[in-house]
């Protein structure tokens, strides 16, 4: 979840951090924020710096979420590893 992302940021058990979701599929309307987006907001406002975070906040899915982290910010960036925290609700 967002709090341990943000606890393994500050333990500097990770320097960068990646949160990703746009909304769901199904949304009746277009929210003002993607998930990304908020979780981005809230990592700021607990300190973390603005630099270290990535979002992506194109896909509607799990996969294609992991799929664009691994083409657009981990090979660019030669990111050779990555811990994975994830919430389903």
């Amino acid at each position: 979840n967002l709090k341990t992302a943000i606890k393994l940021y500050k333990d500097k058990t990770v320097s960068k951090l990646v949160f990703s979701g746009k909304f769901a599929w199904n949304c009746k309307y277009t929210p003002e924020l993607t998930e990304a987006q908020a979780m981005k907001q809230i990592a700021l406002s607990r300190g973390v710096v603005e630099a270290d975070i990535f979002t992506e906040d194109k896909s509607f899915t799990t996969v294609s979420n992991l799929c664009h982290i691994k083409e657009n910010i981990l090979i660019p960036n030669n990111y050779t590893s990555a811990i994975l925290v994830c919430i389903s609700d």
